[in-house]
């Protein structure tokens, strides 16, 4: 059956709609209801409420405890496990020329005047832990030296290139290397300048999986990339006593070796 409804129009604006509807030849007229009371008015959407982005809390590390370093609890086992053996490395490299324990030199070297402790963050897939990590935010392998941020010191790991444990030592402590260069003024950084053009005669290539090299950068045009990355390399070289061994540059290995352990002496006292 099918219905037909005719709209009647209002002449007053008092008027109530009304319609005829015809159905099997009869008519009705029926009054069509007009809704009453306060419109329903548009909801408020409140925005949600922001929450802060949780401080990583720093677990103990027992074997570095008097470092003064930290880890944000976010770090796989192994990971950690080279990063800490690479720090007790420096820390014992630094004691050779500066007496004391590795935690005693290690700590006079890195805390700085403010006594901030050195912060290890693990940001794969962009964890920053609620912390600014400046223009490193932009990378996501490898290691970056932040430097300080809020109340530490900040070098932010995303990830190992290799399970090589002493590539993975080396990442380490050429980080700890820009983050010594950004402690103590630059100066680092000027002296590895003077070598930076022998890069490859100075120090080690790689050797199978182990890279020692790494960020084997040289362009005699952008010295403040290219001098901050030579000194974290001969860091490296310093640390595990690992120059080039080519017998045909063994002077200049002898001259640099001499040259950066009174630099290094200088600075740390």
């Amino acid at each position: 059956m099918q219905n037909i409804i005719n709209e009647i129009p209002s002449t007053s604006p008092d008027a109530t709609p009304t319609a005829t509807v015809s159905a099997d030849g009869t008519t009705v007229t029926i009054t069509i209801p007009v809704p009453t009371g306060t419109p329903t008015q548009t909801p408020t959407i409140c925005p949600p409420t922001p929450t802060n982005t949780p401080t990583p809390t720093p677990i103990s590390t027992p074997e570095i405890s008097e470092y003064n370093v930290e880890f944000t609890e976010n770090w796989p086992s192994a990971q950690k496990s080279a990063a800490v053996s690479a720090i007790i490395a420096v820390g014992e490299k630094l004691a050779s020329i500066s007496g004391g324990s590795a935690a005693q030199a290690f700590r006079n070297a890195y805390q700085g005047k403010q006594g901030l402790p050195t912060m290890f963050l693990w940001g794969a897939g962009g964890y920053t832990g609620g912390y600014n990590i400046g223009e490193c935010q932009g990378d996501d392998v490898g290691g970056c030296t932040v430097g300080q941020s809020g109340s530490v010191y900040l070098i932010v790991f995303f990830s190992f290139l290799s399970t090589d444990s002493q590539w993975r030592m080396n990442n380490v402590v050429h980080e700890l290397g820009h983050l010594f260069n950004d402690l103590h003024g630059g100066y680092p950084m000027s002296f590895a300048g003077n070598y930076a053009a022998q890069r490859k005669e100075l120090l080690r290539p790689q050797e199978g999986t182990t890279v020692w090299q790494m960020h084997a950068i040289y362009d005699p045009n952008t010295p403040s990339i290219t001098n901050p990355e030579m000194f974290a390399d001969m860091y490296v070289a310093w640390t595990y006593d690992a120059w080039n061994r080519d017998p045909l540059n063994e002077d200049l290995v002898k001259n640099a070796t001499t040259q950066m352990d009174a630099k290094m002496s200088e600075w740390v006292h």
